[in-house]
């Protein structure tokens, strides 16, 4: 078994030599764990990362923060992104939360496994938050319009008549991440504002955010625009009154 040593970053100087000790360490048989702060992140955009993993901290992070780390992994040469963070929280209680939806990422990034922390007895012990653990794999061609009909097709035939769960609600959000369709996305919606998970998601004000946005370009949500806004109200209000950050 290989020994590990640590690369602590501390100017932008030190990463000159990174790729160097990299080298020498993994002929030597070591692992090299490098240590860098988050204003010196960005120098690693150019290295190939095999996996980014972020655990537990997604859900605290700013809307513009959240943004920036989407951006960060859509222009890196990450292969794979692993994210175990907060997920369908009622809005009314954001407790250690600030967005309403996270991780967010682009469509070039494949969600090749999603779970949540009902999957993982030992969460319940530690948290009575819901988990969803996510693997996504880093795609330099968007998927074809024949895998987007068939993701169409199994959502409207497994999910969009049934009752919502958190296991379906995560997969039918992974489902809208691919395919970015307007009707899924408002189903899903109706989902959330008709109770099916015994409370609104926090996800909910999300997809509302984002159907507007949709909406200019989508005639089908553009007939339903003022109903759209006055959701978006109700929700806000609620987020707004809602306990949220960290105690």
């Amino acid at each position: 078994m290989s020994h590990a040593k640590f690369v602590y970053i501390k100017s932008d100087s030190d990463f000159d030599n990174v790729n160097k000790i990299l080298s020498e360490n993994t002929k030597n048989g070591f692992t090299t764990i490098v240590l860098c702060p988050l204003q010196y992140a960005e120098i690693f955009l150019s290295l190939p990362i095999d996996l980014a993993i972020n655990v537990g901290s997604m859900q605290e992070m700013e809307e513009k923060t959240l943004d920036y780390w989407k951006a960060y992994l859509d222009n890196s040469n990450i292969s794979y992104f692993y994210s175990f963070n907060y997920f369908a929280q009622p809005l009314s209680n954001l407790a250690q939360s600030t967005n309403v939806f996270s991780p967010r990422l682009s469509r070039h990034w494949e969600i090749i496994s999603n779970k949540i922390s009902d999957d993982f007895p030992v969460m319940k012990l530690h948290s009575p938050h819901i988990f969803a653990s996510i693997l996504a794999k880093n795609i330099k061609t968007l998927k074809t319009n024949n895998e987007e009909m068939e993701a169409r097709e199994k959502y409207w035939k497994n999910i969009a008549n049934s009752h919502m769960n958190v296991k379906s609600f995560l997969e039918a959000m992974d489902i809208l991440h691919f395919v970015q369709d307007a009707k899924i996305g408002f189903n899903i919606l109706q989902h959330c504002l008709n109770n099916d998970l015994g409370y609104i998601p926090k996800e909910a004000l999300y997809l509302v955010r984002w159907l507007i946005l949709e909406a200019d370009e989508n005639q089908f949500l553009y007939s339903k625009l003022n109903l759209l806004k006055s959701i978006n109200g109700q929700l806000t209000e609620i987020y707004n009154r809602a306990p949220k950050g960290l105690p």
